[in-house]
């Protein structure tokens, strides 16, 4: 009941908040200095709201009956660097260098293009955001045959010992201050540890040689002829 009441509010508020967005941008082409002010102010909030609202979408989406209707074989490395171009000029703009380790052998996985372009774009997101100006992002794929693994490293401040059991619970937000300031739902992560583990797949927080965090994501190799994920 919670799930749809969730969806329900979530849909309803699309329809407001793309309005408010639509005349806020429309003022601004012929604002002054003191309304282009205040009107920047309402676009940029409201775009915090539609991302929220997003966000409980997908969550929304993901209890849904059959979520995986759409997995097929893909190659993850492919994903990741599509990710990796598309968040290329925000790195660019908060002067955040993004390093890649990619596999050079293919890394099959069981999944829809989706679902694994939200997990590395979200990934990829978190990393440059928490990462200082003049800092580092690091992104690394590989398998095993067995297991497909998944590594982005940041040089930010890093997960404490106080948040860590906490990272991948809904809507939480470190009580740190230098955390506080850096936007954001704290929907994130959640939204990514569900899509993982409805691949069967696993996701894991730890403090990156780079001085930040280093999320670790694996998921199931797949294997010529394979259509659905494991029972």
């Amino acid at each position: 009941q919670k799930d749809d009441f969730v969806s329900s509010v979530s849909h309803e508020l699309r329809t407001p908040i793309t309005s408010i967005i639509g005349f806020a941008e429309e003022l601004q082409e012929s604002a002054t200095p003191d309304q282009q002010q205040a009107s920047d102010i309402i676009v940029r909030n409201a775009q915090r709201l539609t991302e929220m609202v997003e966000q409980l979408l997908e969550i929304g989406r993901m209890t849904a009956p059959n979520p995986l209707r759409e997995a097929r074989t893909i190659d993850l490395t492919t994903i990741v660097r599509d990710a990796m171009e598309e968040q290329s000029g925000i790195a660019h703009k908060r002067d955040v260098t993004m390093n890649d380790r990619l596999s050079a052998d293919p890394t099959p996985v069981i999944a829809s293009t989706n679902t694994a372009g939200r997990i590395s774009t979200n990934l990829l997101s978190n990393a440059i955001k928490f990462s200082p100006p003049g800092g580092t992002v690091e992104i690394s794929t590989a398998s095993d045959g067995t297991v497909v693994t998944l590594v982005v490293d940041d040089s930010g401040p890093g997960v404490s010992d106080s948040d860590l059991p906490h990272v991948f619970e809904r809507f939480f937000r470190s009580d740190d201050a230098e955390k506080r300031l850096t936007p954001g739902t704290g929907l994130g992560l959640s939204i990514v540890r569900s899509l993982v583990q409805s691949h069967d797949g696993d996701i894991a927080i730890t403090r990156s040689p780079l001085g930040g965090a280093r999320v670790v994501v694996t998921l199931p190799a797949a294997f010529e002829g394979m259509t659905r994920i494991p029972e």
